[in-house]
């Protein structure tokens, strides 16, 4: 099994949501973890990197059915069509799907674990507790009409993270997919909600 790890350097605002808000406060919280500390999930770092495969696919030409395609390195999609038919398409998916060779961990604060342990607790000593607000602020967002004019009810209060440095892990028994996700990493530019906004800018590089 070899292993490599991602870097992500944050280089603006990002916001990887909850789905949750705070009543009078932010419509949308940042996700953290139980020591309070900002990440990116798992599934969004594999998501970000799917793509980046993908989208380097079809540069090259690459076929679906090829040893280092995004498929093989991934498994295969989930169908995106909605309602009843979206069902279907999985139950039909489930008897015929493929799986992936890479196992994609979060991204955290630490590039390894002893670093990682070291945040939680600093996070969760009293002193790191006092510095845990300065790691994000709220920006507020609103919809504006043809005329340029906000519409009503749509403002927003957002949660962001100030930009940071994290890191992720990769893992596989194919070194050729990880091979192919490091040559796929220039392409992505972003990460998060609000990529449309400027939020979320990113490098992402194998950390030697």
């Amino acid at each position: 099994m070899e292993t490599k790890t991602l870097e992500l350097t944050l280089l603006s605002y990002w916001h990887c949501s909850t789905g949750k808000g705070e009543g009078p406060g932010a419509d949308l919280l940042a996700i953290r973890d139980a020591s309070g500390l900002p990440y990116v999930p798992g599934r969004t770092v594999k998501g970000l990197l799917r793509h980046a495969v993908e989208w380097l696919d079809e540069l090259e030409g690459v076929q679906v059915t090829a040893p280092n395609s995004a498929t093989a390195i991934f498994g295969t999609g989930i169908p995106d069509s909605g309602g009843d038919k979206r069902v279907r398409k999985l139950e039909e998916a489930r008897h015929s799907t493929q799986a992936g060779t890479v196992r994609v961990d979060s991204a955290e604060l630490g590039a390894d674990q002893a670093a990682r342990d070291q945040w939680r607790a600093w996070a969760t000593h009293k002193d790191g507790k006092a510095m845990i607000p300065f790691l994000t602020t709220t920006v507020a967002s609103t919809r504006m009409n043809e005329q340029g004019v906000a519409q009503d009810r749509t403002l927003r209060m957002v949660e962001v993270v100030v930009p940071l440095t994290l890191f992720a892990k990769l893992e596989s028994a194919q070194p050729s997919h990880l091979a192919r996700i490091e040559q796929a990493l220039p392409l992505l530019r972003e990460l998060g909600t609000g990529r449309n906004r400027g939020f979320g800018r990113v490098h992402v590089s194998v950390r030697k």
